[in-house]
């Protein structure tokens, strides 16, 4: 379709993947790399994935 399509096709596919280890250190990481594919994942707000707003 065009360029700008499959960047924003690209970014939306790599922030998916990488939301399983998306608050984990580097430290942790190291000692248990993810080697395939993963589920679930964390929230910044901790609340099943919603803003904090919608959690409280």
């Amino acid at each position: 379709m065009g360029k700008v399509y499959d960047g924003i096709i690209g970014i939306a596919v790599g922030d998916a993947m990488g939301v399983p280890v998306e608050f984990t250190p580097r430290e942790e990481l190291a000692k248990s790399p993810v080697t395939g594919m993963e589920g679930y994942g964390v929230s910044a707000s901790g609340g099943e994935g919603y803003p904090p707003a919608l959690t409280e």
